[in-house]
């Protein structure tokens, strides 16, 4: 900048204008260049009351006028704001508004900033310094999505940004709203990756307008008082999740500004105001103004699903579950192969469907069937008191008793059929087959800790139970004779056992645990639903059922790590088993 020397006192005064403004510069979302960059530069000067000078130059070497000496003259600047008329009376300077006709001026023009400076000029020379503020704020956003896996921001935005600012009063008030800043594709690239993305909007001081409120979730339009809902600022975030927390699809949050998130929506000029949106999966549960999750769809897979009083419920075409009845008894578990689902339940009781929809009810002798598998084009059904029961369409059955053993689970693999279950109050049971007729049953005090449940997949075998004190116990076996025992698997008794997508998954109250191989486990967290009573796999998707205090509750997962629970809960019934529809 130029300065000028001092000289002896005169009665005109040239007087050189010097103008500072802050260094820093950040990313501006939309709004390119600096904010440093000075030109367009408005000095208006006056002296009780009324306009005696003025100029507009386009830089700052420029800037300086004469003035008479021995007089108090009042500054107001204004730049990168074009040419602006002076108004005669320095009181109209109070009123005055400066316009924006878009986002374009910043661009056109630059970032604008005033100052106001009182001074005497009693020298001959005189060099007025002042201090530019912008008439912008900055605002910061980031995003903390740790919380919500597959969460990508497709846009963000100012809204109702301000359109006018009174440059030369403080805690400027908008009048009128335009579209604002928003996110260009390199800002996407830093909300995405966790960093921050900046906008600039000019400033908007609209008060203190919720005194009394206390809530975030009620800082939304409807409470505002009339009219000014529609000058407030705010942000709105749109995104798309991808299914990794079982819903997918298009949310968009959005958020008054403010110095609080309950009742203040002033935001000053030429200040940074730093946000962080944290999004997490609860959220999404708070419909409102605020998150607008109306097109997010669940992640989910038809089912078939079984349960007490002789009612099976499939998927329907909208997704909701549609109850059918099948006999009185109730139904234990459910399989699907060779073309057809075959439940088993209490008493012999067997029914067949192809479509899950019509059932054919049949008997497979008087006991309680436990669990049924589908392998080698038949179905193998387990049960209460050592009973074996098979068939190879579904409906005609041949039952055996192999020992008396309470089996609890079966299952097929690798050419083997393998159950488990228990003999007395201190003895779990094993057997095998090769073709569901021919069994090896051992009885033995370690396998009365993998009693509850058995699955196949990753070549091996693996079924779970407890051991005193209701500690979670595992044994993996590649064969279904040879098996190695976990004597430690989670904290509580784990009541049944999936796989799918090379993944082995293992539930008990209010606990999964996950595994690769069987061997080693890793919790999960709390389960979505208590006493988990099966878990299915299909179509990329796990399937759980389990007990809430009014029914049950059919809950889906892409990952075993974030379950969302079906639209509608099963009240008043007792879901046992679940498969999924093919």
């Amino acid at each position: 900048m130029k300065s000028c020397p001092p000289e002896t006192a005169g009665e005109i005064s040239r007087v050189c204008f010097r103008l500072n403004t802050p260094a820093e510069e950040g990313t501006k979302g939309s709004v390119p260049g600096s904010d440093t960059t000075i030109k367009d530069i408005n000095i208006f000067a006056y002296s009780k009351g009324m306009l005696e000078g003025e100029i507009y130059v386009n830089d700052s070497e420029s800037a300086e006028m004469e003035m008479t000496a021995g007089k108090t003259y009042t500054f107001y600047v204004l730049v990168n704001t074009g040419d602006i008329d002076a108004p005669e009376k320095e009181s109209d300077m109070q009123t005055y508004r400066y316009s924006l006709g878009s986002l374009q001026d910043f661009t056109d023009r630059g970032i604008p900033m005033s100052a106001v400076k009182t001074a005497g000029i009693k020298k001959a020379e005189e060099q007025v310094e002042l201090l530019l503020s912008r008439l912008i704020a900055r605002i910061n956003l980031r995003l903390d999505t740790r919380a919500l896996p597959g969460f990508r921001v497709t846009s963000a935005r100012l809204v109702n940004s301000p359109a006018d600012v009174t440059p030369f009063i403080s805690a400027s008030m908008a009048t009128s709203v335009m579209s604002g800043d928003s996110a260009t594709d390199e800002d996407l690239k830093l909300l995405n990756s966790g960093k921050t993305a900046s906008f600039h909007m000019l400033e908007n001081c609209q008060g203190v307008l919720l005194p009394s409120n206390n809530d975030q979730w009620e800082k939304i339009p409807e409470n505002i008082p009339d009219g000014k809902e529609k000058l407030c600022t705010y942000v709105e975030v749109s995104a798309e999740l991808d299914g990794s927390v079982g819903l997918e699809g298009p949310v968009t949050y959005r958020f008054y500004l403010g110095q609080d998130e309950t009742s203040d929506f002033n935001v000053f000029r030429n200040t940074e105001n730093d946000i962080t949106l944290i999004t997490t999966e609860d959220g999404l549960d708070k419909v409102s103004w605020k998150i607008d999750n109306s097109m997010l769809t669940s992640i989910s897979v038809p089912v078939i699903a079984v349960g007490t009083d002789g009612y099976i419920f499939y998927t329907g075409s909208n997704g909701k579950f549609i109850p059918v009845k099948a006999g009185s008894e109730d139904w234990n578990c459910v399989a699907w192969g060779s073309g057809k689902y075959v439940a088993a339940g209490n008493k012999g009781a067997i029914a067949c469907s192809t479509d899950g929809i019509r059932w054919r009810s049949v008997n497979a002798g008087s006991g309680n069937w436990k669990s049924v598998v589908a392998g080698k084009d038949m179905f193998v059904a387990a049960g209460e008191g050592g009973w074996i029961g098979y068939s190879y369409n579904g409906t005609d059955w041949q039952t055996m008793k192999i020992n008396s053993s309470d089996w609890n689970s079966i299952a097929y693999g690798s050419g083997k059929f393998v159950v488990t279950g228990k003999s007395g109050n201190y003895y779990g049971s094993l057997g095998y087959s090769t073709d569901a007729i021919h069994w090896t049953v051992s009885s033995n005090t370690k396998y009365q800790y993998i009693q509850n449940s058995v699955i196949y997949g990753n070549g091996m075998f693996v079924a779970t139970g407890k051991r005193s004190g209701y500690t979670g116990t595992s044994g993996c076996s590649p064969d279904g004779i040879s098996w190695e025992m976990n004597t430690r698997t989670g904290s509580v008794e784990h009541t049944s056992t999936g796989f799918g997508n090379g993944t082995f998954i293992t539930a008990g109250r209010n606990e999964f645990l996950t595994s690769a191989d069987g061997k080693n486990w890793t919790s999960i967290g709390k389960a979505p639903a208590t006493d988990c009573k099966c878990i299915a796999y299909g179509n990329g998707i796990f399937v759980a059922v389990g007990s809430l205090s009014s029914g049950s509750v059919i809950c889906y997962s892409s990952d075993t790590k974030h379950w969302v629970k079906a639209s509608d809960n099963i009240e008043g019934i007792g879901i046992n088993g679940i498969c999924t529809m093919q």
